[in-house]
């Protein structure tokens, strides 16, 4: 919207400029978008600023808003140690939430898998009491931290547990 706003006023300027060096346009209808464009000019002066400020509210609002809940499930489907674990990464500044947490049966026994938000961060596998077993992606590298190394052929993937809220 801000571009498209800046190319057509910058469109108008250009316009006027040729128009008026080749004498096409009357000096009256000159001087009328002359005037016109310092109009715009003054209201983009308004416009922009304001639009701004308001993204920057909304930002800050939703920066406390975490929810624990998967997709519109009760909070009940997300075991107590992960949404303690949630809670714990949503307090850190800047907050470190997972893009999603999702369950697998590694090893035998159920594991939550946090997969990182971005870049060049370990996706951690943590037991059922939610202590680090490895983080068996991510990184540099993408193959997380070598100490799990055979998780993508013999874990299961039971049922994604939480996905971060869309802003």
């Amino acid at each position: 919207l801000i571009w498209s706003t800046k190319l057509l006023f910058s469109n108008v300027i250009l316009l006027q400029h040729r128009y008026r060096l080749a004498g096409f346009l009357p000096a009256i209808l000159y001087k009328g978008a002359n005037l016109l464009n310092q109009k715009a000019m003054t209201m983009m002066k308004y416009i922009l600023p304001a639009i701004a400020i308001g993204l920057l509210i909304s930002c800050g609002n939703a920066k406390n808003s975490v929810s624990t809940s998967p997709e519109g499930k009760g909070q009940d489907s997300v075991p107590a140690c992960v949404r303690k674990t949630l809670d714990e990464l949503a307090k850190q500044e800047p907050p470190m939430l997972p893009l999603e947490v999702n369950e697998y049966v590694y090893n035998g026994k159920k594991t939550y898998l946090f997969t990182a938000d971005c870049c060049d961060q370990y996706n951690v596998l943590y037991d059922e009491n939610c202590k680090k077993i490895c983080a068996p992606s991510g990184g540099f590298t993408g193959k997380g931290d070598g100490k799990c190394a055979d998780f993508d052929k013999t874990a299961k993937l039971v049922r994604m547990v939480w996905r971060k809220p869309v802003k």
